[in-house]
Formats: structure tokens, C-alpha cells, sequence
């Protein structure tokens, strides 16, 4: 009998237990091919893993004239999300993306190497928010 109810919440587990979903923000029109080398092999190695991948670079419609839509689909993707990756760069767009992340209150995890600097920075804001809400 123990046997059956314990194959029961297996099944139920894998059957209703939610996908991790990641939103991966990273720079779009700011990279390098090295750079952009790197993100596609952690998307990859996400997806290998089972994660369910938002990747604007790869995902978004970025033909928009007035980059409205572009937002708006981002912003689907980051509400969507369990969790949120980047590969921090400064950039207009990544300024606008984090003032969703925050306003959702997502976990964040940076993966690439990101130094706190001197003085008030949006950079020590970003890896304060990382260190206080990690994934």
C-alpha cells in the first residue's frame, strides 16, 4: 500500500511540479561575437538542464521602429519567469528591463563578472539587488 501511495506522488510530482522558467537579459545590439558566444552556451546548458529560456537576443521580435513591442514582450517574458539571469552590461535597454526585475521583485543571478565601483553606481545597484535576492 505504501508503495502505491508513494508511486502516486511521484507521478503527481512530475506531472504538476513547475518548469523553472528563466528570463536571460543580456546586451542585444552592445555585444561581441566572443561575448555573444558565451550567452548562447549558458542558454544552452539551461535548456540541457530542463529551464525553460526567455532569451531576447534570440526570442524577441526586434524590429520594432519605436521599441514599444520589444518592451512589451520583454516584460511578458520577465513577468512569466520563475527567475532572471543576465550577463550584466550597461545599456539603455538593460536600465529599462531592471526597473521591471525590480517593480517584480525577481531573483537575480549575474554570471558574468561584475566589479562594484567607488562611488553610487546603477552597476553597485544591480549587484546589491543580486546579493539580496539571489536565485
Amino acid at each position: 500500500m505504501i508503495y502505491f501511495i508513494k508511486l502516486i506522488l511521484l507521478s503527481f510530482n512530475s506531472v504538476f511540479k513547475k518548469k523553472k522558467k528563466v528570463y536571460f537579459l543580456s546586451p542585444v545590439r552592445s555585444t561581441t561575437p566572443e561575448i555573444t558566444k558565451i550567452m548562447e552556451e549558458y542558454v544552452k546548458d539551461l535548456e540541457n538542464q530542463g529551464y525553460e529560456v526567455y532569451w531576447p537576443m534570440r526570442d524577441t521580435v526586434q524590429t520594432d521602429t519605436n521599441g514599444f513591442n520589444i518592451c512589451m514582450q520583454n516584460f511578458k517574458g520577465m513577468k512569466d519567469a520563475t527567475e532572471i539571469h543576465t550577463y550584466f552590461q550597461e545599456s539603455q535597454g538593460i536600465l529599462f528591463d531592471f526597473g521591471i526585475i525590480f517593480t517584480l521583485n525577481k531573483p537575480l543571478k549575474i554570471i558574468n563578472t561584475v566589479s562594484k565601483t567607488a562611488t553610487k553606481s546603477f552597476t553597485n545597484v544591480v549587484i546589491t539587488y543580486a546579493e539580496r535576492n539571489p536565485v
